[in-house]
């Protein structure tokens, strides 16, 4: 299929303009996160009440449009369905002073004028500005002027090498949305406290070194992502941020997690990897919620036995630390789906890893187990098997009984000297 985005499109849109905005609005807390698919737009929309059909359709609208995974969707897609749609066009609507603004935007930020789309308007009210990469820390007098905009919510200033948030800013007390990300900040101004009602922050691939005590004033924060800095530490009173959905804090220099963080009873992303972590808290079986765990990158050697009581985790990302054993009870965790443990020291694959009936991605390539399980054959719902480099001299006949099993990776880094016929059309 071709990349050109086709704009000359007349589509008929199985999603009215409300539910199109509903789920615009829902996709871009994921931007920074995409896996190259339609994951989480299509969790999205499920969770709308969107049947498949009419989830397709739309899919198929917006790959049209150059969106050929969820971040492309917002980076393609999204201007096309603006003007299919006439969001955020309805600048005659607005009151004088935010119209004016938003036409001295127009006429004096080059980037600006091209762009069709860098508002929002509802109910005649300037609700959202897109300013990203638009060069406006040029315009200092029209950066600090957004503070006075008392009814935006989101804002979106990322790519703009700012280095510090005007003071104004404390005005925009029903801002929910915020994204700072690459804007060379290395603080947040004390009178950002004053955002009470915020609750999504991009402030990744900045410059800070301390974790702002400012953030620990926003009560209604669910959405956290604050990777790739130089942060080492973070704070006890991070219990205080109670409805946070995701925290992400990849990237960093932090050595060690609170126990404090155990009390995010909401949470259900918890992203450090790329930190210097030694363990992971033992009391971390206390986050029900937790659907992703992903400590990628760091120093941990053991899994503490609690985490089995994640019913709901989904994605367990380990890879490169220093893990020597799966815990024996990972059964219990009957919601996983992915398990990548690439890169460690771990020598067994425990047994209950049969009872995990919907994993559908194993990975412990690179470890040093000797045996597969023969109980491995019981998990009907895996589809792919990596266990290259490790010390495995035989693969079970009863692999061959899996039913969706697609692909096992095993012929490197292992003695084996022969495979099971059976097996041999899905064996790399």
């Amino acid at each position: 299929m071709s990349n050109q985005i086709k704009t000359d499109l007349k589509p008929n849109y199985p999603l009215s303009k409300s539910q199109v905005i509903e789920f615009i609005e829902k996709l871009g807390k994921y931007y920074p996160y995409c896996r190259n698919d339609f994951t989480h737009s299509k969790l999205i929309l499920t969770q709308m009440g969107i049947n498949k059909q009419n989830q397709d359709e739309f899919l198929k609208i917006l790959w049209k449009y150059g969106g050929h995974c969820d971040c492309e969707i917002l980076m393609n897609s999204y201007h096309q369905i603006k003007i299919d749609f006439n969001i955020g066009m309805e600048i005659e609507t607005l009151n004088s002073s935010e119209r004016h603004f938003v036409e001295d935007l127009k006429k004096n930020v080059p980037v600006l004028e091209k762009r069709k789309n860098f508002f929002r308007v509802k109910g005649g009210k300037l609700t959202g500005l897109f300013l990203y990469d638009c060069g406006i820390e040029h315009f200092p007098t029209l950066l600090k002027k957004i503070g006075s905009l008392q009814n935006l919510k989101k804002l979106l200033l990322d790519k703009n090498p700012i280095k510090n948030i005007p003071f104004s800013f404390n005005q925009l007390k029903n801002l929910r949305v915020a994204d700072f990300h690459e804007c060379g900040l290395s603080e947040l101004p004390d009178s950002f406290k004053n955002l009470k009602n915020l609750k999504t922050l991009y402030l990744y691939n900045n410059r800070f070194t301390e974790f702002p005590d400012v953030i620990l004033h926003f009560t209604s924060l669910d959405w956290l992502a604050f990777s790739y800095n130089k942060i080492n530490h973070i704070p006890d009173e991070i219990y205080k941020l109670k409805k946070l959905l995701l925290l992400g804090l990849s990237n960093n220099e932090i050595k060690k997690l609170p126990d404090s963080i155990c009390l995010l009873k909401f949470l259900k992303y918890l992203r450090m990897r790329g930190n210097k972590l030694k363990n992971i808290p033992e009391c971390i079986g206390e986050l029900k919620n937790l659907e992703e765990l992903d400590f990628v990158g760091n120093k941990i050697k053991t899994i503490p036995n609690s985490i089995t009581n994640l019913k709901k985790l989904k994605w367990l990302y380990l890879t490169k630390n220093r893990i020597k054993e799966i815990p024996k009870k990972i059964g219990n965790m009957n919601s996983l789906e992915t398990i990548y443990l690439i890169n460690n020291k771990i020598k067994s694959i425990p047994n209950s890893i049969s009872d995990l009936k919907k994993l559908r991605k194993l990975d412990l390539s690179n470890n040093r187990i000797e045996v597969i399980p023969k109980s491995i054959a019981k998990m009907n719902s895996i589809q792919y098997i990596n266990l290259n480099h490790n010390k495995i001299e035989s693969i079970p006949e009863s692999l061959s009984n899996i039913k969706n099993l697609k692909r096992i990776y095993i012929k490197r880094g292992n003695p084996i000297s022969s495979f099971p016929k059976e097996l041999k059309k899905i064996i790399h």
